[in-house]
């Protein structure tokens, strides 16, 4: 009701099927200057999918980093793995253990559809092992596809 008239509204909701699903996460281990997370993804729709999740402090709760992970799939079933850098980490002042929360997965446009679906995401949190910073490579973070970019464009300057 507005100025004493009474108006409705209306919306139509469209129901999408979910056609893959996050299976597991396995225990996280140290490769290099990384945290590896491997996440196991089932998936109706072999295709290029993406993961992402956050990851918390479990002793604090607070959040430290965000991370994604994106790969073609070629079967029913395959794992897609969620990278952390020490650097991160470390800028965090947390070692762990930690939680992965705020998972989400979905198919990205790719044969034969070219639309992008979702998956489920399986349980809300997922334990994670912490490990000393003194395990790790102490490397500075590269964002290798930003160098990538940055080598194509000069390439194309020249």
């Amino acid at each position: 009701m507005f100025e004493g008239k009474v108006y409705s509204r209306g919306t139509s909701i469209e129901y999408i099927s979910t056609m893959a699903a996050i299976e597991d996460v396995a225990s996280a281990e140290i490769v290099d200057e990384y945290l590896n997370i491997p996440v196991y993804v089932a998936t109706q729709k072999p295709g290029y999918h993406r993961v992402r999740g956050n990851l918390y402090d479990r002793e604090t709760g607070e959040p430290l980093v965000h991370l994604r992970a994106e790969g073609q799939i070629n079967s029913n079933a395959d794992i897609l793995t969620l990278k952390a850098h020490i650097s991160a980490l470390k800028a965090a002042g947390s070692e762990g253990p930690y939680e992965l929360r705020d998972l989400s997965l979905q198919r990205l446009p790719s044969k034969p559809d070219y639309i992008t679906e979702f998956g489920k995401a399986g349980q809300k949190v997922y334990d994670i092992n912490g490990f000393s910073f003194s395990e790790y490579l102490d490397k500075p973070y590269v964002n290798e596809k930003s160098q990538r970019i940055a080598k194509e464009l000069r390439r194309l300057g020249t």
